[in-house]
Parts: structure tokens; sequence; C-alpha cells
């Protein structure tokens, strides 16, 4: 690799396809090496950077950078060479950055200086160490609560919880007292309009300065016209005022 050594060469082939996802621990990559710009953050181009393979084949460097999303493994100088199939960790490198490096029959460790792990989760597959990312299950779910609460049109949950504890209802679960939850559609229902607080003092210096517009209607009544709706205007300043009736 340019820069570094003459030739990075690439022990790795396979004829499978690839997850993007996938990363291999390879001791004859001088550097990392990624398939795939997106993930890079803090990405720098690089325009004459050659990549030689194993089998005498030949790769682009268009660049280098960091990668810090979750699915990825937290990696820095990480060079991005167009059409590689596969990912690739240089143990090297880590060892570079003074981490040490162990392998066993069943898998491979990165600790640094404090022995902490720093890229963990590898596993033996395909004859090679591979990277392999953390299967955590999240999941989500809605308090028995909150589901009947919006499934008996949003009743209060006080007295929901009186009526399921004394069985006044059939069917229902056990529910818990509260949960501490704020219900969206309550909140949005319960708001009231408030109006805006009387002014003692006109605190505009001009006319037309500022102008009130309101438009009432449609009327129960109409006027002989077919007209149902009133604009009314005020000044601020003079309190002029003008109306129009409106179709």
């Amino acid at each position: 690799m340019d820069g570094c050594t003459p030739q990075a060469k690439v022990a790795y082939t396979s004829a499978v396809s690839q997850d993007n996802r996938a990363w291999y621990f390879d001791s004859g990559c001088s550097r990392h090496i990624i398939g795939e710009q997106a993930v890079l953050n803090d990405f720098t181009v690089i325009t004459n950077g050659k990549v030689t393979f194993g089998d005498g084949g030949k790769g682009s460097i268009k660049g280098k950078g960091k990668i810090k999303i979750d699915d990825q493994p937290h990696l820095s100088n990480v060079y991005f060479v167009e059409g590689l199939t596969a990912n690739l960790i240089s143990i090297s490198q880590l060892c570079d950055d003074d981490l040490t490096v162990t392998f066993t029959k069943t898998g491979c460790v990165a600790l640094d200086i404090a022995g902490n792990n720093v890229i963990s989760r590898v596993w033996l597959g395909n004859n090679c160490y591979m990277w392999k990312e953390s299967e955590v299950c999240l999941s989500t779910f809605t308090s028995k609560l909150d589901l009947w609460h919006q499934r008996l049109g949003h009743m209060n949950t006080q007295s929901l919880v009186k009526i399921v504890n004394d069985e006044v209802v059939r069917g229902i679960p056990k529910l818990e007292g509260s949960t501490g939850a704020l219900c969206k559609a309550c909140s949005q229902d319960k708001q009231v309009k408030v109006q805006h607080k009387k002014v003692g003092y006109i605190g505009t210096t001009s006319l037309l300065e500022l102008v009130h517009m309101d438009l009432m209607g449609p009327v129960q009544t109409e006027s002989l016209s077919g007209k149902g709706y009133i604009m009314v205007l005020v000044d601020d300043y003079s309190r002029f005022t003008w109306m129009r009736f409106l179709r």
C-alpha cells in the first residue's frame, strides 16, 4: 500500500458473496480496508493509492476515514478500496495501535494496555477469523394499563383500575396502578383556548403600524345578498374599525 509498504497482500479469497458488515482478520494486510465508503466518517480522498491482492490483482485506494457506527467495528485509518468484496482488519495495524492480538483455535481477541477487550465477538468461520457484531435483540412493549386505556375510549386510568379490580368489567386482566406515561391524545383533547390578557395601554405610535384582523363565519342567518362571513379590521393606534361582509 502506498505510503506504508509497496504491496498490501491479501490472503483471503472467497467464491461466495459477502455481507458488507463482515470483517476478517488478516495478518498479510498492512492496513484496514473496506469496500464501502458510506460507513466512513472524516473521509479523506486519496488519488494515487494502490493495493495488491494475494492473487496479483490490484485495486484503487479512493480515501480513508474512521468507522464509528454501532454495527461495525470501531476502527481508525480505514482505507476505502473500490471493488473490494471483503472487509479486512489488519493485524499489524492493531499492533501499531498498542493492542495485543491473541489467536486461539476458536477465535481472536485484541486487548489494549489495560487489558480491555477492544474488538470482541469474534469467531472462526470459513477457515478465517471473523469479527461478528453483537446479536442483541431489542424489544418494545405497551403496558396493559395504557393499552386498555386506549381500548376503552381513553377512560381515566384511576377509574379504569378501580372497575377492573372490582370486577365490574369481565375479561380485562389485572392492571398496574400507573405507568407514568403521558397519553398524547388525552393531552391534545384537554387543551383549551385561552384569550390574550388585556393590555391597559397602546403600544403603537402611528396609524396602521399594527392592524388586528378577525374573520367570523359562517353565520347561522345570511344577509339578503347571501353574505355569511364578517371580516373585522381594527387599527391598534386609532381604534378605527373596518367591517366587511363576505360571501
